[in-house]
């Protein structure tokens, strides 16, 4: 992956002018989502494949808010943007460049994308230029790259991470991918817990930590589609292009599941051992940010130190614990409950 963009400043700026007139011209739809310190003004246009993916957005509507931030989004050819693309050493090869000022984000993979985002003017623009070729993650989680832009004035850190709560009290469950985290979080939310994420959400920091939502959407591998059937029920799709099986979830199908934010009071990672019965122990944080980081840092790329400094400030003096489920996940509510009611776990002698 490539670290800079030649004259991304210029070059992207200009594609940014280019792009706002385009929605002025298109008549694109505008509407505003809120995300704790963020209010997002979206604009699309209406009826194009990317207008259908808003609906994933776990949060309703601002009606009437005053946008912090815009972000035009935007579908198909286009020669002037196609002029803006940067020159890379493969077809694969992701492009980044990241700044004080602007975030640029390329990726030529799936008919590709072009993420810009201005931090000194707050607006952006995603652009994909064969919409028809969207993997099954990117219809999962739209726009993500987007938030790392915006990150530096939000305070909200994209983090690849679940979260559930349960009552006033919420859990962040670190892990990479294949870890467990959309499971235990899945088995907690038919339970009664409150679902956050399963797989990306944003943190802040301060004044307290808090896990914001992002989107309403869940991936559960094909082992698991019988363990947790009443996710199931909310699958509209399977997909197989991330080279598994994965049945892909709207969790606001569900009537009964409550969708929002948490204040975290401890971090688990999933980790099977073979315990008889679900049993949690302490973990040095140094082993959780490494968790938390290195996933995030791989796929939202740029800002790396700013990143992984963020990370470990906002883990900073909140308890870590090793989870194992046991030999099934039907416990691991329960046995998580104490800690979501901010009970430490003592290591056993």
């Amino acid at each position: 992956m490539s670290s800079s963009l030649p004259d991304a400043a210029d070059r992207l700026s200009a594609a940014l002018d280019h792009v706002v007139r385009r929605q002025d011209g298109a008549g694109a739809e505008r509407r505003c989502f809120g995300f704790d310190t963020l209010r997002l003004g979206l604009r699309v246009r209406t009826g194009g494949t990317l207008a259908n993916l808003i609906d994933i957005f776990g949060r309703r509507d601002a009606a009437g808010a005053e946008p912090t931030a815009w972000l035009d989004i935007v579908e198909g050819p286009d020669p002037v943007l196609e002029g803006c693309l940067p020159e890379a050493s493969g077809d694969d090869e992701r492009v980044v460049s990241a700044t004080q000022r602007h975030y640029g984000f390329w990726d030529p993979t799936y008919g590709g994308k072009l993420v810009y985002v201005d931090r000194l003017a707050r607006r952006g623009f995603v652009w994909h230029r064969s919409p028809e070729a969207l993997p099954s993650w990117e219809t999962a989680r739209p726009f993500l790259h987007a938030f790392k832009g915006l990150a530096p004035f939000t305070g909200l850190t994209p983090l690849h991470a679940a979260a559930v709560a349960l009552g006033d009290g919420g859990l962040l469950i670190a892990g990479r991918g294949g870890a467990g985290k959309t499971s235990l979080a899945l088995a907690c939310v038919e339970a009664g817990w409150r679902y956050v994420a399963d797989d990306f959400l944003l943190l802040r920091r301060s004044p307290s930590l808090r896990a914001v939502n992002l989107y309403r959407s869940a991936r559960i591998r094909a082992d698991m589609f019988e363990p947790l059937q009443r996710m199931m029920s909310a699958s509209y799709a399977l997909s197989t292009d991330s080279g598994e099986v994965k049945g892909e979830v709207d969790l606001g199908r569900l009537g009964a599941c409550v969708i929002g934010d948490a204040e975290i009071g401890a971090i688990v990672v999933p980790r099977r051992g073979g315990a008889p019965r679900a049993a949690l122990a302490p973990l040095r944080r140094s082993v959780v940010l490494r968790e938390l980081a290195a996933t995030t840092l791989a796929m939202l790329p740029g800002d790396a130190q700013a990143t992984y400094d963020e990370i470990a400030r906002s883990i900073e003096g909140v308890p870590c614990y090793a989870f194992d489920p046991g030999p099934t996940l039907a416990a691991a509510p329960a046995a998580l409950a104490g800690l979501a009611a901010g009970t430490r776990v003592a290591a056993e002698a």
